[in-house]
């Protein structure tokens, strides 16, 4: 559902299929994220299968995004309605959301939703955390219109009404820890993220993943038939152009074939 999760399977396929994880070879294949590369800011939201080949051989790339667009909770997200009479409609502390990716607003309201993600403490990633919620509806003839069509209205509630016990659930101190953290919103579909209405397939992301599994399949199965240096990226944020260490411009993406091409072509060849 969120880019971490996915680059945590990654990663344990990799491991399966016994690639080196974590670190650069120049004649084995290996699994990097960006934070193994030493990106900053990086939480593991993007990653790369290598295949060193002959140093004469073609560079061969092929790139796959595997975020699915949802909306992630703000670095400090807690909020509660002071409203006298909006508080009989929002009894609850609600967390604050913005855009992760490109959405539309008005296909999250009336959503029932889960808060997704991890804590990072100490940049260490921490207690998994999934959690209910709840976006409340928007209805046109009470609700003020400029709300509606943007992000703002886009409050989770989360049903806690004492603020100890959202520190608890989140396995948080105080408010600070949530800056440091990475919550993500997502549809809440079922266990497997999977049914059938009808005809229709319902699922949340298989349409931004379909190509990374393809990929991360054709990497696997030819890795070992291919005198060519093959890179497969798995990256975040791309159809958006965002330009974080996890994203397609530069950063994780320049630095992973940079490594590369040092360890197969020399140190002067990438230049």
């Amino acid at each position: 559902r969120t880019s971490l999760e996915t680059v945590d399977k990654i990663r344990n396929l990799a491991n399966k299929a016994g690639l080196l994880l974590g670190s650069v070879s120049d004649d084995q294949s290996f699994f990097v994220s960006d934070e193994d590369m030493g990106m900053s800011g990086a939480y593991g939201n993007a990653c790369a299968l290598v295949k060193p080949g002959d140093p004469s051989a073609p560079l061969r790339i092929v790139v796959s995004h595997i975020d699915s667009p949802c909306l992630a909770l703000t670095p400090e997200p807690i909020y509660f309605e002071v409203d006298a009479i909006a508080q009989n409609f929002c009894p609850s502390f609600s967390l604050i959301t913005d855009a992760y990716g490109g959405i539309r607003p008005e296909d999250w309201y009336g959503r029932d939703v889960k808060i997704v993600g991890n804590v990072f403490k100490d940049g260490k990633k921490g207690k998994k955390i999934e959690l209910p919620g709840v976006i409340k509806h928007k209805s046109i003839h009470v609700d003020d219109l400029d709300e509606r069509k943007d992000y703002s209205g886009l409050k989770v509630d989360t049903g806690f009404r004492r603020l100890d016990d959202i520190y608890n659930a989140f396995g948080v101190k105080d408010c600070m820890d949530f800056g440091s953290s990475k919550f993500y919103v997502v549809p809440n579909i079922g266990k497997k993220n999977l049914f059938l209405v009808g005809n229709d397939m319902i699922a949340y992301g298989q349409d931004d993943r379909s190509c990374a599994w393809a990929s991360l399949d054709a990497f696997l199965r030819t890795q070992k038939h291919t005198d060519n240096t093959t890179i497969s990226f798995f990256l975040d944020r791309e159809e958006v152009g965002g330009k974080a260490s996890s994203a397609g411009y530069r950063g994780f993406f320049e630095s992973v074939i940079k490594e590369t091409l040092k360890a197969t072509k020399g140190s002067k060849a990438y230049k």
